[in-house]
């Protein structure tokens, strides 16, 4: 019996470094256990996508939690039927189709808040099954992605409210 090499895409983000962390601590397991059919590829979407527009929105994202609450609240806490007009739902597809066809991953692992890959299940009718580790102490509309077969949480706190 052939056994066929499996493929594990991770899509996170180096927005504060709670999401490289648990990334990294996926790899480490994984690669800890020593399968010999199992790849893993991580990736910094939105900094691969556009690094310079991302680097100007890793500053307002520190900035508008420390000076402007209010703005940071809307952005993460609105009602997630919000996302549906937002700029950041599209940010990244681009990469996340071509990473897509190039790695050909058998599953994609969230590891940070990805919108875009609601777009990419809904409107590209992907096969891929994608499962999402929440990294976050908190839910937000951003974490939530249609057609995800698994989500991983922290706390039962955060298990409640999924």
């Amino acid at each position: 019996m052939v056994t066929q090499n499996k493929k594990i895409l991770i899509i996170t983000g180096s927005f504060g470094n709670g999401h490289m962390q648990v990334t990294q601590s996926i790899v480490n397991q994984l690669n800890d256990m020593n399968l010999d059919h199992l790849s893993v590829i991580e990736h910094d979407l939105f900094m691969e996508a556009h690094p310079i527009l991302t680097s100007i929105c890793k500053k307002w994202y520190i900035n508008s939690f420390k000076y402007f609450r209010n703005m940071y609240k809307g952005f993460y806490y609105s009602r997630p039927d919000k996302l549906d007009k937002c700029f950041y739902k599209y940010y990244g597809l681009n990469k996340l189709i071509n990473l897509l066809i190039k790695e050909k991953p058998d599953l994609i692992l969230l590891t940070f808040p990805t919108p875009v890959m609601s777009v990419l299940t809904e409107q590209f009718n992907i096969n891929i099954p994608v499962a999402t580790v929440m990294t976050d102490y908190r839910l937000h509309k951003n974490w939530i992605t249609p057609y995800s077969t698994r989500y991983y949480v922290a706390t039962k706190e955060t298990n409640k409210t999924s």
